[in-house]
């Protein structure tokens, strides 16, 4: 006969079926009753493996022993979504015509999966915003481990600074004119977006004889690429009349012309800081000569500062010979001399030379006693004779005044002063 041991019974139970992901493979335990049996066998969607990432997992027990039989079970496997952190702060930045995306740091570090939109105001959008404004900024996370907290914020564009870019402009004759242009760009014409900081290479003074000569086109243009607007200060002396990308400037009369370049801005950039330009409009024919015996008397009344033991006292004898040259006139050519005590000037080239009426004046640059390195000068003068005619002449340096027999004056003023007063001699003015 045969001797018969059948399988005992035994029950299987899970563990705990619910985790959240960590990065590392979850099993699930499973106990038998009677305790501590062998042979369990589990498996994960049909895999031995367990799973390491969030989702629902179909999990089977199954019991094999030599002693203990045991009914298979069956559950789910949960793997929880860890919680990610977005930190997503206000920012503000400055408008030049490139996408503003906002910055964000997630934990943990390198969080796949994160994206952001902007409201315009009227909807959503996933592109970074360009144009000046305040944006909502929201955070979303689609990754198949991590669910984020929530994460909004504003992102600020602010309008973009600008300069202009002013041609220097030579003097000019009286009666005619020419053109300034003032081209916008195809970005700046296209789109708003275009960067806006115009850049302005200031004028030349009045008298230096600056750029826009040598045959080029002076011009006045925003880096956005905007267009520029240009304002006559001096209405008097010229006048600017728009055209299409281009201003004609008319030389009206004899005098200082004062241009003004501006550019307003748009919803990206501020208003431009006005730049001027300025430059001699001047008589062709005008010319200033003296005789040879023209002189004044210079007493303590002027300013005089040589080194010590030197004066600007005595009688003053002087010469002057100056006029526009026939062909090309845009500087005046010339001499003048000046002679008093220890002081002896002789000018060396010139900026520029206005007339009107028995007035006239003049400035450039010279030597004082044959030392080498330019001064600074500007002459005044009244036509006539001894008891009419005046001569008023500046002298000046980096390190101040060197004479001046009318001080305390601008150069604009009226000759009345003592020592500017002929003793002698001869001074014309052409006009």
């Amino acid at each position: 006969m045969t001797l018969i041991i059948n399988k005992a019974s035994a029950t299987l139970t899970f563990g705990d079926l619910t985790f959240t992901y960590n990065g590392s493979p979850k099993a699930v335990t499973a106990a038998t009753d009677p305790s501590g049996l062998g042979g369990i066998s589990i498996t994960y969607n049909g895999s031995a493996t367990a799973p390491t990432n969030a989702g629902e997992y179909a999990v089977g027990a199954s019991l094999t022993n030599a002693n203990y039989v045991a009914v298979s079970i069956n559950g789910t496997l949960v793997i929880n979504k860890a919680i990610a952190i977005i930190n997503l702060p206000d920012q503000t930045y400055t408008y030049d015509t490139l996408p503003k995306p906002a910055s964000f740091t997630a934990t943990p570090s390198g969080l796949s999966g994160v994206s952001l939109t902007y409201y315009d105001g009227t909807a959503w959008w996933p592109a970074a915003p360009v144009n000046v404004g305040t944006y909502p900024v929201a955070a979303a996370l689609n990754n198949q481990n991590y669910e984020p907290a929530a994460a909004a914020a504003t992102l600020s564009i602010t309008p973009a600074s600008q300069t202009i870019t002013l041609s220097t402009l030579v003097n000019k004759p009286v009666g005619g004119s020419f053109t300034i242009t003032t081209p916008q760009s195809i970005q700046s014409m296209q789109s708003m977006q275009s960067m806006q900081s115009m850049v302005v290479t200031p004028a030349g003074k009045p008298g230096s004889g600056g750029g826009g000569g040598g045959g080029t086109t002076p011009s006045a243009t925003a880096s956005s690429g905007l267009p520029v607007t240009i304002t006559s200060l001096t209405p008097a002396q010229c006048q600017a009349t728009a055209g299409a990308s281009s201003y004609t400037i008319t030389l009206l009369a004899v005098g200082t012309c004062t241009l003004q370049a501006t550019q307003a801005g748009n919803v990206n950039y501020n208003p431009a800081t006005p730049v001027d330009g300025s430059f001699v409009i001047f008589s062709p024919t005008s010319a200033v000569t003296s005789s040879r015996t023209a002189a004044l008397n210079s007493t303590a009344a002027s300013t005089c500062n040589l080194a010590a033991g030197l004066t600007c006292v005595g009688n003053a004898s002087l010469t002057i010979t100056m006029s526009y040259p026939r062909t090309s006139p845009t500087l005046p050519t010339g001499k003048t001399t000046f002679t008093v005590g220890n002081l002896n000037f002789t000018t060396s080239s010139f900026a520029w030379l206005l007339t009107s009426g028995t007035w006239g004046q003049y400035q450039g640059v010279g030597t004082v006693n044959g030392v080498s390195g330019s001064v600074n000068f500007v002459v005044t003068v009244t036509a006539g004779g001894a008891g009419v005619g005046r001569f008023r002449i500046q002298i000046w340096n980096t390190g101040g005044i060197i004479y001046d027999n009318q001080p305390g004056t601008s150069n604009s003023a009226p000759l009345a002063a003592g020592d500017t007063l002929l003793t002698g001699g001869t001074i014309s003015v052409k006009n």
